[in-house]
């Protein structure tokens, strides 16, 4: 009897250590697809911006026609937020983001990438990682 529940013992221990494996793996996941879906919105946020400045007249404080100028007129806190932090390479007729997330993305060695391009009338978003 006594060898029975030893043995008993460790399948139980086996499957418990197999069970809070897996939910700590699904937990790193999600948190990594949270934090890509976050990243995705904030840029589309920051598109509508973008957008709205390049088609405002340079007297009504816009672009005038260019996305020059517009990084620069942001607000701070839409630069980096909780979900991450964005670099810009800012052109007259195209801007380019690039979103790194707080999470660990696929690879588990490299955060949460996403990058986004915006022109006049057109947003493409591509995940890196």
């Amino acid at each position: 009897m006594g060898n029975q529940q030893i043995i008993l013992f460790i399948l139980v221990l086996i499957l418990v250590t197999a069970a809070i494996s897996f939910g700590i793996s699904m937990f790193l996941s999600g948190n990594a697809e949270s934090n890509r879906n976050a990243l995705i919105s904030d840029g589309t946020n920051l598109t509508a911006k973008a957008w709205e400045y390049f088609r405002k007249p340079k007297s009504l404080g816009g672009g005038g026609g260019s996305f020059t100028g517009w990084w620069t007129k942001l607000p701070k806190k839409l630069k980096q937020s909780k979900n991450g932090s964005l670099t810009i390479d800012e052109k007259p007729e195209t801007i380019k983001l690039l979103a790194t997330g707080t999470a660990e993305g696929w690879n588990d060695s490299a955060k949460v990438l996403v990058a986004i391009t915006i022109t006049p009338d057109s947003l493409q978003t591509l995940v890196l990682n």
